[in-house]
């Protein structure tokens, strides 16, 4: 929506200062562009680049998949395996930046780009969590955390969302968690 607004003539002319258009709403709308970017972007991650199946002839493909995810299903509780490299993390993001320059007027892009660091810091979070925390049964994180777990120890084809599972609906890749007769303690 942010985006035809952005790529308007008339849009991008406009102050935040005019009395009929408050700011708040063009802000807030950009940054949730950015966050639900992020899940996009994590789940398209997850599912082509970190489970992709290398060549057997190439080995520098071989260690680069075990490098940036392969290790992590080896060892999922290792807590320094959780979080996404520093180095691809900028590359990501100065990619993100240049791509969103592209279609947004002014610094809107900026605000999307806020969106989606801050989804992708949440995103950290939540997967450090679904690793080494104890949700609730009754919370969305333990949906979240079986989730994820039958992810890594099952179904490695399938469930890539894990900060949320919208686009592995979208997609088709949703897991089908089996109603349990008593809940895990984590």
């Amino acid at each position: 929506m942010i985006f035809l607004i952005a790529n308007d003539p008339f849009f991008c002319s406009m102050t935040f200062r005019a009395s009929y258009v408050s700011p708040c709403i063009p802000v807030v709308l950009s940054i949730s562009e950015g966050i639900v970017l992020w899940t996009l972007i994590e789940y398209s991650l997850h599912r082509w680049v970190f489970h992709m199946e290398p060549s057997g002839k190439s080995k520098l493909m071989i260690y680069f998949h075990f490098a940036i995810h392969g290790l992590h299903h080896k060892v999922p509780f290792d807590s320094r395996r959780l979080v996404f490299p520093p180095f691809p993390a900028a590359i990501i993001t100065f990619t993100i930046y240049k791509l969103t320059s592209l279609f947004f007027c002014d610094s809107t892009h900026l605000l999307v780009i806020a969106g989606g660091l801050l989804g992708y810091v949440v995103y950290d979070m939540i997967h450090f969590y679904l690793h080494h925390g104890a949700p609730d049964e009754n919370s969305y994180f333990y949906h979240l955390k079986r989730y994820h777990n039958q992810h890594h120890f099952a179904h490695h084809n399938s469930g890539f969302g894990i900060s949320s599972v919208f686009w592995d609906k979208i997609f088709g890749t949703a897991l089908h968690l089996r109603k349990l007769a008593k809940s895990i303690k984590w």
